[in-house]
């Protein structure tokens, strides 16, 4: 799996593998409970079915837990499952080539 952190690192990726491309899907995918479980084949579906890659986009951290930080409510952030090291664990293990972490911060909010 190829891992992508940062906005910073995109022209990277794009310059190192211009000649590929891919069905992505975007998540938290925190826990992996069915739900996402049904997103992720469904992208192996069509990444299979069109000879494509497949990409998943993170936001880190959670956009729930940012507007509750910029709001100062703590306890409306929610509990993490995965520390994002597990997810890219998990997500290999689902045969995902590429993960993209950006970070949910002001600019991407706006």
């Amino acid at each position: 799996m190829y891992l992508i952190r940062g906005i910073k690192n995109i022209d990277l990726y794009q310059t190192k593998f211009s000649d590929i491309s891919t069905v992505a899907t975007i998540g938290n995918f925190d826990g992996l409970h069915l739900g996402h479980q049904q997103i992720i084949q469904t992208m192996q579906r069509e990444a299979e079915d069109l000879g494509l890659k497949k990409l998943i986009l993170f936001t880190e951290p959670h956009a729930q837990e940012f507007f509750a930080e910029a709001a100062g409510i703590q306890s409306f952030k929610p509990p993490r499952i995965f520390p994002w090291q597990e997810k890219v664990r998990r997500m290999k293990e689902l045969n995902v080539e590429f993960a993209f972490f950006l970070k949910f911060n002001q600019q991407l909010r706006s």
